[in-house]
């Protein structure tokens, strides 16, 4: 009896030890990290210098990889893919014990490719031979998209989907990764609409990551927003007829309510930030808010989070959006031609995100991508911004201390980290009255005679109100 107590305290010892090796960042929740090619030099190497802190936040790699072409063989050149890099990615990866997966990339054609016998067991051989010839260990499909409403062929199924990843599957049982001591991984990216294919297939992946992000821009009808907001409290968006939902929870149901497990879905982190420029007819002039109605749409432009930080943020901007636990930026100019709104994931959106997928118990996030939101002149471990928060999120971190900002006779009121520093605004005066002065916590105001003027949030609530006098 105790030599079997023995041998099963050191069998679950020695799982422990492998499965620690296997992913430094431990269990559940992953973070699967993207991996562009055209984030490598010609040798193949990174060109972000990522550290051991950095690394050890991330249970996966996806190499974004080849383009898949109509008969099935891969194009290299629209992702800058090349064999050398995908060989150094996945020396690098396993020097630091992470599973990197091979990503097979194509948007509308691969529906060619599968819908022909001959070219999708092409694309099978092919995908299966690079994974086995460069050691990746398993394979992420980003084929887009699954199921698109404004494509008829693909509007609410799409058999031809089922039977490639039900063949690909296959083709994988018979292979194992070396540094997993298992079948090569599975797994896919798509949008929540997909569930309506994916619930055939489900049990056949790792893991299901959902893009929750690119989830809004100036379509016909629909306000300014967010592009990866949690929730949109049930405001009404209007059927525009694509693919997307106007928030992460409404994406998650759809595939729940189909059956799909939430532990086998994540969802999506972006590192981009998207402006929002100008239009006209909205509350201020232009794009500045969430949820403000347009007559003349903005312009809608993607930049990188590093971009953004370095060119455009100020942190008299800054605001926080606690109906759909997004940070974004308002810009009021004269006019309209310069308003500006910007939607982005930053530590507090991160963290809300990592506590959403702990609170709904889904299986973990992935963040698009590598590169966009690098920051070359921080600290070791701090490179990441995004990552680091998802990680100290996922390890029990609390989040950042936020305070309550009550304004009386004005706006500006929300919730804020300390130290942030927020623009604050007094009402339009009643007839025969002009502003005086602000009254209450107003030892961090920077005027305290001035209507417009802003506050520095400090480690507590505070309240203040305008005041107005007889003109």
């Amino acid at each position: 009896m105790f030599h079997r107590y023995v041998l099963t305290i050191c069998i679950l010892l020695l799982t422990l030890f492998f499965n620690s090796k296997i992913c430094p960042a431990g269990d559940l929740p992953w973070i699967t990290m993207y991996l562009p090619s055209y984030y490598q030099d010609d040798r193949g190497a990174l060109i972000v210098h990522l550290g051991d802190d950095d690394f050890k936040k991330i249970t996966h790699l996806s190499h974004h990889g080849p383009y898949v072409n109509k008969d099935g063989s891969f194009n290299y050149k629209p992702t800058r893919y090349a064999e050398r890099k995908g060989e150094k990615a996945v020396e690098i990866a396993h020097a630091h014990n992470i599973p990197i997966l091979l990503c097979i990339v194509s948007w509308k054609e691969y529906l060619i490719t599968i819908k022909n016998e001959t070219s999708r067991t092409n694309l099978v051989k092919n995908t299966v031979h690079l994974m086995d010839r460069l050691g990746y260990d398993g394979i992420d499909v980003d084929l887009e998209p699954v199921i698109h409403p404004g494509m008829p062929e693909i509007a609410d199924k799409n058999p031809d989907y089922i039977l490639f990843i039900k063949q690909l599957s296959d083709s994988l049982q018979v292979r194992k990764s070396a540094l997993l001591g298992r079948t090569p991984l599975l797994t896919t990216a798509v949008n929540g609409v997909a569930g309506a294919a994916l619930v055939e297939i489900y049990m056949l992946y790792d893991q299901i990551n959902l893009m929750t992000y690119d989830m809004s821009q100036p379509w016909s009808g629909w306000p300014v927003w967010h592009d990866a907001a949690i929730s949109n409290a049930g405001f009404p968006f209007p059927n525009v007829g694509d693919l997307h939902s106007p928030s992460v929870i409404e994406d998650v149901e759809k595939c729940r309510h189909l059956g799909i497990p939430a532990g086998k879905l994540g969802i999506g982190v972006s590192a981009d930030a998207f402006q929002w420029k100008g239009g006209a007819g909205t509350s201020t002039g232009g794009a500045t808010e969430p949820l403000q109605q347009w007559s003349i749409p903005p312009k809608w432009t993607r930049f990188a989070y590093k971009e953004m930080l370095e060119h455009h943020f100020k942190s008299d901007f800054y605001r926080w959006d606690d109906m759909a636990k997004m940070s974004y930026l308002s810009i009021d100019r004269e006019g309209s031609a310069d308003d500006e709104f910007w939607s982005y994931n930053d530590v507090r959106s991160c963290f809300e995100k990592m506590r959403f997928v702990q609170n709904q118990q889904l299986g973990g996030v992935i963040i698009w991508e590598l590169g966009s939101s690098y920051l070359a002149n921080t600290s070791n471990g701090e490179h990441l911004p995004q990552l680091d928060a998802l990680y100290r999120t996922k390890m029990g971190w609390q989040g950042p201390q936020v305070y309550t900002l009550i304004i009386e006779n004005g706006s500006g009121a929300g919730t804020y980290e300390s130290g942030t520093i927020v623009k604050i605004k007094a009402n339009a005066p009643s007839d025969g009255q002009i502003f005086q002065t602000w009254s209450g916590d107003t030892k961090m105001i920077t005027d305290i005679h001035s209507a417009i003027t802003t506050i520095t949030m400090p480690d507590s609530m505070v309240t203040v109100t305008a005041i107005f006098q007889d003109n």
